[in-house]
């Protein structure tokens, strides 16, 4: 471990004494928490795509071929016609 010393507000300094209180553990543990938590955080933000850029992505390469697209709804289609004539999972 390093011992570091460094100036914080009064508000972040009573958040991290009520957290140490809360979670039993010593304030050093609740900086390092912290701090593994918004570097998670970071790497999460800085490797996600926005939601627009995935749709666009999906719109030029399908995850399906159109032959499997078809298998899948065809299999859709009888597991709904086969449970609406009451041959569905535990119907008897």
């Amino acid at each position: 471990m390093v011992k570091l010393t460094f100036t914080v507000d009064i508000f972040t300094a009573d958040t991290i004494r009520e957290l140490a209180e809360q979670w039993g553990v010593p304030k050093s543990e609740v900086v390092r928490k912290a701090i593994r938590q918004a570097k998670e955080r970071s790497l999460v933000e800085t490797t996600a795509r926005p939601p627009v850029a995935v749709l666009e992505h999906l719109a030029q390469e399908p995850l399906l071929s159109d032959a499997q697209k078809r298998t899948r709804l065809a299999a859709a289609r009888q597991l709904r016609k086969d449970w609406s004539r009451g041959h569905g999972p535990g119907r008897r």
